[in-house]
């Protein structure tokens, strides 16, 4: 058999689990949508900054780009002149410049590449397209100056074969993309955790009232134990809240069904000895035992019936009952048999007695026999020191039966036999 797994555990991992993977999810989906966007925002910058410096190279150097004598010409001017401009704009929008003409880079402000430089190829792809096609070129892996740039190529102008190119490191999109997909995974991450926390808090008061019912349940099974559900399960007005309440009420009831009498509601006989043992433990010194029985009790049950017979064992353990409250308890003994466990001296428990005889023989039955009345017989014996239980019963049993085989109706005490 496996090893147990805690309620709590199985709640924390299908609560946080999917927060964490929630999470992981979240986080990629904010890089790559960062990531998208800041090339797709890198792409508008380049594309506006390639069209005004090819408008401000236009406008200071008028003409196409042509070579004579190994020199590179803007028009008239000597494209030379231009690097000045196009590294004033490299300065100001943190782009580089490159110019080509013919294939191969006329002007450069890219590192390693300044003026007095080697001339270098353009990609065959970008001269394809840009220098013969006549397109507008975006790439975010062109490789240049040995790493990877975001390049936007244009055409210079509407003549000759000519092109610039704006161009940015890759490393530096990848890097603004990470700074604010950062600060985006900080709040979600922040989000997260808060969320993640008042789950833990939810999960672990949501064990806790389930462990607690799991206790009272356990207690339930153990004998001499009186559980209480917790204050905090049984207020709760959720679910949990109401199985809590039923289990008391089923608590409750197998109370009522292992220790109660179905017919009078007083303890059965098992229940009984159990009390009376208790009470034994605790203070004996002013408990006193009373053994009661209904007089004739045959004779109601043969000439009203056994309807009217459960009537009267009904209205008699009803009147012992209320006479009982705050003073001790009753027991169902056996058929129309009470015992009755007072915590009062002997004297306060004979009179009592007295009072729920007299009120018994006032009771006035109506049947389709006729109206009828009952008495009971009561024996009653004080606790005495070293005396134990079954003594105790079997004392106030024979005093019983000594006031049935002298007349009935009657209380038997210790001055009486």
């Amino acid at each position: 058999m496996g090893k147990k797994k805690s309620i709590l555990t199985s709640l924390l991992c299908i609560s946080v689990v999917p927060l964490l993977v929630l999470g992981i999810c979240m986080a990629y989906m904010t890089w790559n949508s960062v990531y998208t966007a800041t090339l797709s925002e890198a792409q508008n910058t380049l594309s506006v900054a390639a069209h005004a410096a090819v408008d401000e190279i236009n406008l200071m150097f008028p003409g196409p780009i042509t070579e004579e004598d190994g020199v590179m010409k803007k028009g008239n001017a000597d494209l030379g002149e231009a690097y000045d401009l196009i590294d004033a704009f490299r300065k100001n929008n943190k782009l580089h410049i490159v110019i080509f003409y013919g294939g191969k880079s006329a002007i450069s402000t890219l590192e390693g590449y300044d003026e007095d430089s080697e001339a270098f190829e353009a990609p065959k792809d970008v001269s394809y397209y840009v220098s013969e096609k006549r397109m507008e070129y975006y790439s975010t892996k062109l490789l240049l100056s040995g790493e990877k740039q975001v390049a936007y190529c244009i055409p210079i102008s509407s003549k000759g074969d000519g092109m610039l190119m704006v161009c940015q490191p890759l490393s530096v999109v990848v890097n603004h993309a990470n700074t604010i997909a950062l600060k985006s995974l900080m709040l979600s991450l922040v989000v997260l955790l808060i969320v993640s926390v008042i789950c833990v808090i939810f999960v672990n008061r949501l064990g806790s009232a389930l462990t607690q019912i799991k206790d009272y349940l356990s207690k339930i099974a153990v004998k001499g134990e009186t559980p209480v559900l917790a204050r905090e399960v049984a207020e709760r007005k959720d679910e949990i809240g109401d199985i809590g309440r039923f289990a008391v009420n089923v608590n409750d009831e197998l109370d009522k069904l292992i220790n109660t009498d179905p017919l009078t509601g007083l303890y059965n006989r098992r229940a009984g000895r159990v009390e009376l043992l208790k009470r034994l433990a605790a203070n004996p010194d002013k408990l006193t035992i009373v053994m009661g029985d209904i007089d004739h009790f045959k004779k109601v049950n043969d000439t009203y019936g056994h309807e009217m017979g459960d009537v009267v064992l009904k209205k008699v353990s009803q009147v012992i009952a209320e006479n009982m409250k705050e003073r001790g308890f009753a027991a169902r003994w056996g058929g129309e048999e009470f015992v009755l466990v007072f915590d009062k001296p002997y004297n306060l428990a004979y009179d009592y007695t007295g009072r729920i005889l007299n009120q018994i023989r006032n009771i006035l039955f109506d049947s389709d026999g006729g109206e009828f009345q009952v008495t009971m017989t009561f024996g009653v014996t004080p606790y005495e020191d070293g005396m134990q239980m079954d003594e105790l019963l079997r004392t106030s049993d024979e005093k019983l039966y000594y006031g049935k085989e002298h007349g009935r109706n009657r209380i038997i005490g210790v001055d009486e036999k």
